[in-house]
């Protein structure tokens, strides 16, 4: 059995190296290697990794929603680090469910309960492949992003 603090671990302590690393490599490596399938199912995983009591199986989608505009903001996918993203997926977070607002007021960091910690890891893991999977869809979204799917585009 594979170690489910491992993945959480890692991002998290490295987080500050992700500082020069642009969020659209991220995209584009989950475009190229996973399909619409595998990313629908890696959601729900995520999805499950929050407490059955978070809402957060209801109000995903109202999160997510709130990135539609993100997906055409060239300047967005142009300038933005790993770290910035994830501090903007914070952020909205915060503002837009309940369990974030209430139980994530502040970002984690190493000191972070491994609970805490492996939520913010998800929060982070289901924007992504959100992400991910709009770019697989829609050609015009992976322009804006800057990214491939494929040697055609």
């Amino acid at each position: 059995m594979s170690d489910l603090n491992k993945h959480p671990n890692n991002f998290f302590d490295n987080l500050e190296n992700t500082k020069t690393i642009l969020y659209n490599t991220v995209i584009e490596r989950q475009v190229k290697s996973l399909n619409e399938k595998k990313i629908l199912q890696a959601m729900e995983f995520e999805l499950s990794q929050f407490p059955k009591d978070s809402q957060m199986d209801s109000q995903h989608t109202m999160y997510l929603g709130a990135y539609q505009t993100w997906l055409y903001d060239d300047i967005f996918w142009k300038e933005t680090s790993v770290f910035a993203a994830f501090e903007f997926f914070m952020r909205m977070a915060r503002s837009n469910t309940y369990f974030f607002r209430k139980f994530h007021k502040e970002n984690p960091t190493n000191r972070t309960s491994q609970k805490k910690k492996n939520e913010c890891f998800s929060l982070y893991q289901l924007t992504t492949l959100w992400f991910s999977w709009h770019a697989i869809r829609d050609r015009s979204i992976r322009k804006s992003m800057g990214i491939k799917k494929n040697i055609f585009g």
